[in-house]
């Protein structure tokens, strides 16, 4: 959900009485801001090597501290915060931990064979940001739209004993 956030496009958000100060510039009341969560998840200043799957990055460990863990946490944020948040979200975040768990537990996967298994992914020569072949792709809409990922999958052999 990181590195393809459900919400890629910016959720602007209108600056209230007094302005803000953002990064030294001052923004009056009034104005639009914002950020796309794509581009807030994959800041190389909050999440080094952000175009990679790196799971332990969520976990405090000696090689990933309090600070970096937090700095992460407090960045992710796949269903927007705040009042504009989607309203669905935990029940978002069961049904997929669920699923998920289900699928792991349950099954062998492997990305599929071929042309297939490629599908969704950059291509090399492609214009900069289309061209990461491990990167998922994304196209913007007010969601996420994307080609992929094809996975083949089979039930484990000890659960069919």
């Amino acid at each position: 959900m990181r590195m393809s956030p459900p919400i890629s496009s910016t959720l602007w958000r209108e600056v209230c009485k007094g302005g803000i100060v953002v990064d030294n510039r001052y923004i009056p009341e009034g104005v639009d801001i914002g950020v796309s969560p794509y581009a807030l998840h994959h800041n190389e200043n909050i999440f080094p090597e952000s175009y990679k799957f790196k799971p332990e990055r969520w976990i405090k460990s000696e090689d990933n501290s309090s600070e970096t863990f937090n700095k992460a946490w407090d960045a992710f944020s796949p269903f927007s915060l705040g009042t504009r948040a989607c309203a669905g979200r935990t029940m978002a975040y069961t049904e997929i931990s669920d699923a998920i768990a289900r699928t792991i537990w349950s099954l062998d996967m492997k990305r599929a064979e071929g042309g297939l298994g490629k599908i969704g992914g950059g291509i090399e020569g492609a214009p900069e940001g289309y061209d990461r072949e491990a990167e998922f792709q994304l196209e913007d809409h007010i969601t996420c739209c994307h080609s992929g990922p094809y996975l083949q999958f089979r039930v484990r052999k000890d659960l069919i004993d």
